[in-house]
């Protein structure tokens, strides 16, 4: 337990100071994460097959470069991406279930490299770095909250696909939401005041304000991403009882392996990105 609080206290703390730094820093993370979630997610399958395994490699390799540097748009990047998928079951004929196996490094290439890297995308925007910090700690409030309540007040069952989940943390999932968004002007007041005496930061504190009172934007809102982080972290645990694991790896003592760990951030970033720059639009 000693060790899990210790670990998780240090990758908040880290995780933070990426966040702020941005740039360079932000694409060397996004590329650990979708390489290693990559590696994770075919060794839960079981999958021996080193053609496709090559090709899903080198796309979760060149995926956050290609969204950090705005190489080509989305719609491009796909159809260039499946093309590289399938040359295998043109060039060898012979490989067995070569369509399954095509399919599988598809949906793992769009699973993991084209949803986290959007937050390459997301901290383009204005205010970027604040809005990567206010969707983790979104999901982190989500998480905290849910395993207080579950743990605390939790009797119901809310799903057959993880059942240690339970609806009073659902309850309490929403809950951590709806006070993150309320206060995050605080939140990332307080962040940034004590990461301001890192002088290679070269930050000075301040308050951005999310929502300034309680309304009915602000229910449905958190009720909206609510759901989302959890929807990212039932889809996670549904492949985990298809493929018959526990967790994705060991790779991070006692918080399981990083695909577990960024499940929730692999909807709910690509849902932050979209919404602000739906927001962006409707008031031109």
């Amino acid at each position: 337990m000693l060790s899990r609080l210790i670990i998780g206290t240090f990758g908040i703390v880290l995780l933070l100071f990426i966040f702020l730094m941005g740039n360079l820093p932000l694409l060397v993370f996004s590329e650990v994460v979708i390489l290693i979630s990559t590696i994770e997610l075919y060794m839960m399958a079981k999958k021996n097959d080193k053609v496709y395994f090559i090709r899903a490699i080198v796309l979760a390799f060149l995926t956050p470069i290609v969204f950090y540097f705005n190489l080509l748009d989305i719609s491009s990047y796909l159809i260039c991406s499946f093309l590289f998928i399938t040359i295998p079951e043109i060039l060898f004929v012979n490989i067995k279930d070569s369509s399954y196996r095509s399919s599988f490094t598809f949906f793992n290439f769009v699973y993991i490299s084209i949803l986290f890297s959007y937050i390459l995308k997301l901290q383009n925007l204005n205010y970027g770095n604040e809005l990567i910090i206010l969707s983790f700690i979104l999901i982190w409030s989500a998480d905290s909250f849910a395993y207080l309540f579950g743990m605390l007040i939790g009797k119901h069952k809310f799903s057959i696909i993880s059942p240690k989940k339970s609806i009073e943390g659902l309850v309490g999932a929403f809950i951590g939401v709806l006070l993150t968004l309320r206060y995050f002007g605080y939140i990332i007041y307080f962040i940034t005041y004590l990461f301001s005496h890192i002088k290679i930061l070269n930050i000075y504190p301040r308050y951005v304000e999310v929502f300034n009172s309680f309304s009915i934007k602000l229910f449905g809102l958190s009720l909206f991403i609510t759901m989302i982080a959890v929807l990212g972290d039932l889809f996670e645990s549904k492949i985990k009882r298809e493929f018959n694991t526990k967790d994705s790896s060991n790779l991070l003592l006692g918080h399981g392996g990083f695909l577990d760990r960024f499940d929730s951030s692999l909807f709910v970033i690509p849902v932050i990105y979209i919404l602000v720059r739906f927001m962006i639009i409707m008031l031109k």
